[in-house]
């Protein structure tokens, strides 16, 4: 801002008065005009640069790197009812097959199929099976894979069922 000198007042000194942006911007448009520009060029020089390396690194949401499947069922538990099932359908692994006929379509068209198998599998160690004290076949987990299951848990409260072995 600048400021001109005016006649004086009471004083008899000359007294310097303010005087506004408009006046300022009448004598030194040009200088005015070139700052204008010049910020104009700047702003649209960075916005096109930035936009660039942005557009560069952003990526859509959501962005699919794989895609995996998983079917998941609760608790293999056989206890006795389902023992005597196993061997109505047949001996061994097809007996026990037949019990996940009607599921293994769903498994076997999934990436893992995942159940949690409610009992240890410990054939020479096997104090037996009775009422919330478990022990499967052998035959059981080549029936689970057979039907597609890929991953079984035996982190459960029955994993000690027939001691360490």
């Amino acid at each position: 801002m600048e400021a001109e000198e005016s006649k004086g007042g009471a004083s008899g000194r000359p007294a310097r008065v303010a005087v506004g942006m408009g006046s300022f911007l009448r004598r030194n448009w040009r200088w005015a005009a070139g700052f204008v520009a010049l910020a104009l060029v700047g702003v649209a020089l960075l916005t096109a640069f930035h936009g660039r390396r942005l557009a560069a690194v952003v990526t859509p949401y959501p962005h699919d790197l794989a895609q995996v499947t998983f079917a998941v069922a609760g608790d293999v538990i056989p206890h006795e009812p389902v023992r005597a099932a196993a061997r109505a359908a047949g001996d061994g692994e097809p007996g026990w097959a037949a019990l996940f006929a009607d599921v293994a379509d769903v498994f076997e068209g999934t990436d893992f199929g995942f159940v949690n198998m409610e009992t240890p599998v410990a054939p020479a160690h096997s104090h037996g099976t009775k009422p919330f004290l478990f022990d499967a076949p052998v035959d059981l987990p080549q029936a689970l894979k057979a039907s597609g299951i890929k991953i079984v848990s035996f982190a459960n409260n029955h994993v000690m069922d027939q001691g360490w072995a």
